[in-house]
């Protein structure tokens, strides 16, 4: 008795993750699967990694998991940098974090064909890194 309890237990776990991994990969007005545009975005950006965006930022790794398409950004500088352009410059690092929030959220929309998986119900995230290799941020952009 325990074990077909334990079993059934499993079982609906299961089915709940893949009626609930659906949900989020089908969730939009024209019922497209965005976790298969993910995927194929992932395989069609993946060949040009590591790629120089800028002077500053490096894209190195590109990862898709459901709906979401994961970026891994590397700053070309330290944190203890930016803290001084900071200071230097008089904002807080909150307000750069502001900032980064509000570039990341005008790159991912401006990007051909990239605002219309988010409009479907796709995420975008960076996550950004200093050279150093510490964390910098986890930036999600969920709608254009």
């Amino acid at each position: 008795m325990r074990v077909i309890l334990v079993f059934l237990f499993l079982v609906i776990g299961f089915s709940q993750n893949a009626f609930a991994e659906r949900d989020v990969c089908r969730n939009n007005y024209k019922g497209i699967d965005v976790c298969e545009i993910a995927k194929n975005q992932q395989k069609a950006a993946a060949p040009n990694m590591p790629q120089q965006v800028s002077k500053n930022l490096i894209l190195k790794s590109v990862i898709a998991e459901g709906n979401v398409l994961t970026f891994g950004a590397m700053l070309s500088y330290s944190r203890e940098h930016l803290e001084n352009l900071s200071e230097q410059g008089g904002k807080s690092m909150q307000m750069l974090e502001q900032q980064m929030n509000d570039m990341t959220q005008n790159l991912a929309c401006s990007i051909p064909g990239m605002d219309e998986f988010i409009n479907l119900g796709g995420e975008v995230e960076l996550l950004y890194s200093f050279n150093t290799g510490h964390l910098y941020l986890l930036i999600n952009v969920s709608s254009c």
